[in-house]
Protein backbone atom coordinates (compact mmCIF):
# COMPACT_ATOMS: atom_id res chain seq x y z
CA UNK A 1 0.00 0.00 0.00
CA UNK A 2 2.76 2.47 0.93
CA UNK A 3 4.68 1.47 -2.05
CA UNK A 4 1.82 2.62 -4.20
CA UNK A 5 0.93 5.53 -2.28
CA UNK A 6 4.75 6.91 -3.36
CA UNK A 7 4.45 5.63 -6.82
CA UNK A 8 1.21 7.33 -7.19
CA UNK A 9 2.94 10.50 -5.76
CA UNK A 10 5.77 10.19 -7.88
CA UNK A 11 3.65 9.92 -10.65
CA UNK A 12 1.76 13.24 -9.77
CA UNK A 13 4.57 15.33 -9.11
CA UNK A 14 5.86 14.27 -12.65
CA UNK A 15 2.36 15.14 -14.72
CA UNK A 16 2.95 18.37 -12.80
CA UNK A 17 6.17 18.82 -13.56
CA UNK A 18 5.28 18.22 -17.53
CA UNK A 19 2.07 20.31 -17.09
CA UNK A 20 4.10 23.49 -16.10
CA UNK A 21 6.79 22.41 -18.71
CA UNK A 22 3.80 22.64 -21.42
CA UNK A 23 2.54 25.72 -19.78
CA UNK A 24 5.91 27.52 -20.04
CA UNK A 25 6.65 25.89 -23.78
CA UNK A 26 3.68 27.27 -25.39
CA UNK A 27 3.60 30.69 -23.87
CA UNK A 28 7.33 30.73 -25.48
CA UNK A 29 5.80 30.18 -28.31
CA UNK A 30 3.15 32.37 -28.12
CA UNK A 31 5.82 35.14 -27.88
CA UNK A 32 7.52 34.22 -30.68
CA UNK A 33 6.77 35.22 -34.03
CA UNK A 34 8.48 36.30 -37.48
CA UNK A 35 7.92 39.96 -38.77
CA UNK A 36 4.96 40.02 -41.36
CA UNK A 37 5.34 42.46 -44.25
CA UNK A 38 2.06 43.07 -46.16
CA UNK A 39 2.63 44.92 -49.94
CA UNK A 40 -0.23 46.63 -50.24
CA UNK A 41 -1.53 46.92 -54.43
CA UNK A 42 -0.67 45.70 -57.11
CA UNK A 43 2.35 43.66 -57.55
CA UNK A 44 1.05 40.74 -60.10
CA UNK A 45 3.14 40.40 -63.15
CA UNK A 46 5.80 41.69 -62.64
CA UNK A 47 8.96 40.58 -64.60
CA UNK A 48 11.37 43.44 -66.02
CA UNK A 49 13.75 44.86 -63.61
CA UNK A 50 12.45 48.54 -64.69
CA UNK A 51 9.06 47.48 -63.57
CA UNK A 52 8.64 49.89 -60.48
CA UNK A 53 6.12 50.34 -59.01
CA UNK A 54 4.35 52.38 -55.95
CA UNK A 55 2.71 50.52 -53.19
CA UNK A 56 2.16 50.61 -49.44
CA UNK A 57 2.93 48.55 -46.44
CA UNK A 58 2.97 47.30 -43.35
CA UNK A 59 5.36 45.89 -41.11
CA UNK A 60 4.82 44.25 -37.82
CA UNK A 61 7.88 42.38 -36.39
CA UNK A 62 5.61 41.94 -32.61
CA UNK A 63 7.57 45.24 -31.36
CA UNK A 64 6.64 47.76 -33.51
CA UNK A 65 3.90 48.44 -36.09
CA UNK A 66 5.15 50.63 -39.63
CA UNK A 67 3.10 51.76 -42.17
CA UNK A 68 4.15 53.61 -45.27
CA UNK A 69 4.79 53.62 -49.08
CA UNK A 70 6.91 51.94 -50.76
CA UNK A 71 8.81 51.94 -54.39
CA UNK A 72 9.40 47.87 -55.26
CA UNK A 73 10.89 46.23 -57.78
CA UNK A 74 12.22 42.94 -58.81
CA UNK A 75 16.10 42.35 -58.32
CA UNK A 76 18.96 39.79 -59.14
CA UNK A 77 19.76 39.04 -62.71
CA UNK A 78 19.65 34.96 -63.28
CA UNK A 79 17.15 35.10 -60.46
CA UNK A 80 14.65 36.63 -62.69
CA UNK A 81 13.37 33.79 -64.37
CA UNK A 82 12.76 32.06 -60.82
CA UNK A 83 8.87 31.02 -59.77
CA UNK A 84 9.49 32.83 -56.55
CA UNK A 85 11.01 36.27 -56.56
CA UNK A 86 13.12 38.91 -55.35
CA UNK A 87 12.37 42.36 -54.82
CA UNK A 88 14.21 45.80 -53.54
CA UNK A 89 12.32 48.03 -51.55
CA UNK A 90 12.40 51.91 -50.65
CA UNK A 91 10.71 53.09 -48.23
CA UNK A 92 8.54 56.50 -47.50
CA UNK A 93 6.30 58.15 -45.43
CA UNK A 94 4.36 59.97 -48.32
CA UNK A 95 2.68 58.60 -51.44
CA UNK A 96 4.78 60.51 -53.73
CA UNK A 97 7.70 58.81 -52.32
CA UNK A 98 9.72 61.58 -51.41
CA UNK A 99 10.37 61.56 -47.42
CA UNK A 100 11.98 58.35 -46.69
CA UNK A 101 10.87 56.44 -44.42
CA UNK A 102 13.73 54.96 -42.13
CA UNK A 103 13.76 51.77 -40.47
CA UNK A 104 16.08 50.36 -37.61
CA UNK A 105 16.53 46.53 -37.59
CA UNK A 106 19.66 46.32 -36.41
CA UNK A 107 21.71 47.78 -39.13
CA UNK A 108 21.46 51.26 -38.88
CA UNK A 109 18.13 53.21 -40.10
CA UNK A 110 17.75 52.51 -43.91
CA UNK A 111 15.22 52.91 -46.11
CA UNK A 112 16.23 50.55 -48.47
CA UNK A 113 16.11 46.71 -48.23
CA UNK A 114 16.22 43.62 -50.47
CA UNK A 115 13.41 40.37 -50.38
CA UNK A 116 16.15 37.92 -51.09
CA UNK A 117 13.49 34.85 -51.79
CA UNK A 118 16.97 32.25 -52.20
CA UNK A 119 15.01 30.09 -54.31
CA UNK A 120 17.04 27.78 -55.58
CA UNK A 121 18.93 27.10 -51.64
CA UNK A 122 16.35 25.21 -49.90
CA UNK A 123 17.88 24.76 -47.23
CA UNK A 124 17.87 28.73 -46.89
CA UNK A 125 21.76 28.23 -44.85
CA UNK A 126 23.84 29.50 -47.71
CA UNK A 127 23.37 33.42 -46.46
CA UNK A 128 22.37 35.04 -43.09
CA UNK A 129 23.11 31.13 -41.72
CA UNK A 130 26.07 30.54 -43.08
CA UNK A 131 27.44 34.18 -41.95
CA UNK A 132 26.61 33.71 -38.70
CA UNK A 133 29.52 32.08 -37.56
CA UNK A 134 31.76 34.01 -39.05
CA UNK A 135 30.84 37.24 -38.29
CA UNK A 136 31.33 35.28 -34.71
CA UNK A 137 35.03 34.62 -35.53
CA UNK A 138 35.52 37.89 -36.62
CA UNK A 139 34.54 39.57 -33.85
CA UNK A 140 37.15 37.14 -31.39
CA UNK A 141 39.60 38.33 -33.95
CA UNK A 142 38.94 42.00 -33.95
CA UNK A 143 38.47 41.96 -37.52
CA UNK A 144 35.93 44.96 -39.38
CA UNK A 145 34.24 45.53 -35.60
CA UNK A 146 32.85 48.66 -36.95
CA UNK A 147 30.98 47.36 -40.07
CA UNK A 148 27.91 46.24 -39.34
CA UNK A 149 28.19 41.98 -38.48
CA UNK A 150 31.80 42.43 -39.64
CA UNK A 151 30.86 43.22 -42.59
CA UNK A 152 28.64 40.02 -43.91
CA UNK A 153 25.91 39.49 -45.34
CA UNK A 154 22.92 39.76 -42.26
CA UNK A 155 19.06 39.26 -42.18
CA UNK A 156 15.76 38.32 -40.63
CA UNK A 157 12.85 35.87 -42.06
CA UNK A 158 9.98 37.91 -42.56
CA UNK A 159 6.48 36.53 -44.12
CA UNK A 160 5.31 38.19 -47.45
CA UNK A 161 1.63 39.22 -47.75
CA UNK A 162 0.24 40.58 -50.98
CA UNK A 163 -3.30 42.14 -50.07
CA UNK A 164 -3.55 39.84 -47.04
CA UNK A 165 -2.87 36.84 -49.03
CA UNK A 166 0.31 34.80 -47.39
CA UNK A 167 3.25 34.74 -50.27
CA UNK A 168 5.94 32.35 -48.52
CA UNK A 169 9.06 33.61 -46.55
CA UNK A 170 11.88 36.26 -47.56
CA UNK A 171 15.48 37.58 -45.93
CA UNK A 172 14.44 41.03 -45.39
CA UNK A 173 18.09 42.13 -45.84
CA UNK A 174 19.53 45.66 -46.61
CA UNK A 175 20.35 46.56 -49.98
CA UNK A 176 23.58 48.21 -50.55
CA UNK A 177 24.09 50.32 -54.10
CA UNK A 178 26.50 49.01 -56.57
CA UNK A 179 28.03 52.61 -57.43
CA UNK A 180 27.79 52.90 -53.04
CA UNK A 181 30.88 49.54 -53.46
CA UNK A 182 32.46 51.39 -56.21
CA UNK A 183 33.36 54.68 -54.36
CA UNK A 184 36.37 54.03 -52.91
CA UNK A 185 35.76 55.66 -49.55
CA UNK A 186 37.60 54.60 -46.40
CA UNK A 187 34.12 55.29 -44.02
CA UNK A 188 31.72 53.67 -47.00
CA UNK A 189 34.17 50.26 -47.18
CA UNK A 190 34.51 50.25 -43.58
CA UNK A 191 31.12 50.05 -42.85
CA UNK A 192 30.16 47.84 -45.47
CA UNK A 193 33.10 45.81 -44.95
CA UNK A 194 35.88 44.36 -47.06
CA UNK A 195 33.67 41.74 -48.89
CA UNK A 196 30.72 44.09 -48.73
CA UNK A 197 28.22 41.19 -48.95
CA UNK A 198 25.07 42.63 -47.82
CA UNK A 199 22.43 42.09 -50.66
CA UNK A 200 24.54 44.17 -53.34
CA UNK A 201 22.42 45.01 -55.99
CA UNK A 202 23.22 44.80 -59.98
Amino acid sequence: MKHRMRLRKGLLIVLGAAVLLSAAFLAAWNNTSIPKLDLIGNISAMEEKDDERVISFQYDDGQQIRTGYAEIKMQGNSSLAYEKKNYTIKLYSDSECKDKLLLDLGWGKENKYCLKANWVDRTQARNVVTANPTAQAQEQYGVLLQAPNHGLTDGVPVEIYSNGQFLGFRQLREAIPRNELRKGDPAVGERLGATAGRSAQF
